[in-house]
C-alpha cells in the first residue's frame, strides 16, 4: 500500500475497532464482577438471616423458622441447603433438586458457579458454621439469569456505542486527513510550477514534518543551480581558449604553400589545444563521480583526492598528505568541494618543489588551507590569480580558470578565502573558509 493517506486511515481504523472490542471485553468483565459482588453480598445477608432463624430441638434436629417466602416457592431462584452429619435440610424452592455442596469446617466460606434444578447458572456461597454446639454447613443460593439478562443488554449497548463512536471518529479522522494533507497537494502543485519554470523553489510556509524535506529540496535546487552556471562559465572558458589557437591553426593550413615555420606553429596550436583538453579531463577525474546533494566526507574523501593529485603528478614524486583537526561531519556538496579542492591541489602541485599538505580544521567554521613548498606570491598578485584566465607564469601549464572557479564555488558558499606565506612550509598557504551547516537534528 504505497498511499499514505490510506495507510493511516487503514491504521487508525483497525486502532479504533481494537480499542471498541477491548471497551466491550473491558466492559463486560466489569459487569459480571460487579454483579457478582453484587449478588455474594446478597446472599451474605440472605445466610445471616437464615442463622438467626436457625434453631435445634430437643433431639438435636435442625429447625428454620420465619423463612423467606422467596425459598418456599418452587423454583423461584433463590435456594439453601442445610449440611449436618447426615442430615441434608434443602429450601421447598429446590423442589426435587439438591445443591451439590461439600461440607466445610467452622469459619470457612466458599463461592461456586453451580447448575441450579432448571439447569440455570447458580452463584453459591457456602460457609461452615458452629451454632448450639452442633457444626454444620449453610449453602445459599441465587440465580443469575436475570443478572445475565441484564448484562448482555448492556452489552450491547455498549457495543453500539463504541461502534457508533468509531463510525464518528472514523468520519472525524477522514476529515482531519483531508486537512491536514492540503500543504501537500501544495508543494505538488508547486513543483509543477518549478517544472513549468515560473518558480525558482519551493514555498517554506509547510507543517512542520514536511518542512525538512521542503529545505532538502530547495538546497538541491540551488545546487543544480551553481553547478549549471560553473559549467556554463566553463564552457564559456572553454570557447575562449579554443578560439585563438583554431584560428591560428586554420590561418596557417589556408596558406599556400604551408611554409615550414606555418607547419611548426599549427603543430604548436595543436598542442595547445591537445593541453586544454587534457586539463578538462583532469579537472572531470579531480571532481570525481558523486551523486547530487552527496555530502564531501572527511577524511573519506579526502584520502581519495589526495591519492588521484599522486596519481596526476605521479612523474615529480611529490609528498602530498593531508592533517585533520577536531570532529568534521559530512559537509558542503561532495563535487563542489571535490572541484574546490581539486583545483586547490592542482595549483599546488604545479608550484611544489616537494610537498603540498591539506588541513581541514573544524573550529566556528570549517577551515581549509592548501599550502606547498614553492615559491609563494605576493600580495600585489592576489586580485590578478582570481581573475577568470588570468596567470602569473606563462610557462607553467594551465590556462588560469582554477582559482577563478575556486571564488565561483567559495562565493555561492558565503564563504572567504585568503592568501598568505605558510609559516612551515614556506610557499604559498590557500585558507577557505566555509561556515558550518546546521545540524541535520
Amino acid at each position: 500500500m504505497r498511499s499514505l493517506k490510506a495507510r493511516l486511515q487503514l491504521t487508525l481504523g483497525v486502532c479504533l475497532l481494537a480499542f471498541a472490542l477491548l471497551l466491550w471485553y473491558a466492559g463486560n468483565r466489569l459487569l459480571e464482577t460487579l454483579a457478582t459482588d453484587l449478588i455474594a453480598t446478597q446472599l451474605m445477608d440472605d445466610s445471616e438471616a437464615l442463622l438467626a432463624t436457625l434453631h435445634f430441638d430437643a433431639s438435636g434436629a435442625p429447625q428454620l423458622s420465619a423463612v423467606h417466602p422467596t425459598f418456599r416457592q418452587p423454583f423461584s431462584g433463590h435456594y439453601y441447603a442445610l449440611l449436618i452429619g447426615d442430615t441434608v435440610l434443602t429450601s421447598r424452592s429446590l423442589w426435587d433438586g439438591e445443591l451439590a455442596v461439600s461440607p466445610l469446617a467452622p469459619g470457612n466460606v466458599e463461592l461456586l458457579h453451580l447448575t441450579g434444578p432448571q439447569q440455570q447458572r447458580l452463584l453459591v456461597r457456602t460457609g461452615g458454621y458452629r451454632k448450639g454446639g452442633q457444626r454444620f454447613t449453610l449453602a445459599v443460593a441465587a440465580d443469575l439469569a436475570p443478572i445475565d439478562s441484564h448484562r448482555r443488554r448492556l452489552g450491547f449497548a455498549v457495543v453500539a456505542f463504541a461502534l457508533g463512536a468509531a463510525i464518528v471518529f472514523g468520519f472525524t479522522q477522514h476529515a482531519v486527513l483531508q486537512v491536514s494533507f492540503r500543504p501537500l497537494a501544495r508543494i505538488r502543485h508547486a513543483v509543477g510550477a518549478l517544472e513549468a519554470g515560473t518558480a525558482e523553489c519551493l514555498s517554506e510556509d509547510v507543517p512542520q514534518e514536511v518542512l525538512p524535506l521542503v529545505r532538502e529540496v530547495n538546497r538541491l535546487l540551488q545546487t543544480l543551480a551553481r553547478r549549471l552556471a560553473r559549467s556554463r562559465h566553463a564552457l564559456g572558458d572553454l570557447a575562449h581558449a579554443l578560439k585563438t589557437p583554431l584560428q591560428i591553426l586554420t590561418d596557417d593550413l589556408a596558406r599556400d604553400p604551408v611554409t615550414p615555420a606555418a607547419a611548426a606553429d599549427a603543430r604548436a596550436q595543436a598542442e595547445q589545444i591537445a593541453a586544454l583538453a587534457e586539463r578538462e579531463l583532469k579537472r572531470a577525474r579531480l571532481a570525481g563521480d558523486s551523486a547530487p546533494a552527496e555530502r564531501f566526507v572527511v577524511p573519506a574523501d579526502l584520502e581519495d583526492l589526495c591519492a588521484t593529485v599522486r596519481q596526476l603528478y605521479r612523474d615529480r614524486d611529490l609528498e602530498i598528505d593531508y592533517v585533520v583537526t577536531g570532529v568534521v561531519r559530512p559537509f558542503g556538496e561532495r563535487e563542489d568541494l571535490q572541484e574546490l579542492l581539486g583545483n586547490l591541489l592542482d595549483n599546488a602541485c604545479k608550484w611544489a618543489r616537494r610537498r603540498v599538505r591539506v588541513r581541514v580544521a573544524a573550529r566556528g567554521r570549517i577551515e581549509i588551507t592548501v599550502s606547498d613548498d614553492g615559491p609563494g606570491i605576493d600580495s600585489a598578485a592576489i586580485a590578478v590569480v582570481l581573475g577568470r584566465g588570468a596567470r602569473l607564469d606563462e610557462s607553467r601549464s594551465g590556462y588560469g580558470f582554477g582559482l577563478a572557479i575556486v571564488g565561483d564555488i567559495v562565493a555561492a558558499y558565503q564563504g572567504q578565502i585568503d592568501f598568505r606565506r605558510d609559516a612551515e612550509l614556506g610557499g604559498l598557504a590557500v585558507v577557505v573558509s566555509l561556515p558550518r551547516e546546521p545540524d541535520p537534528g
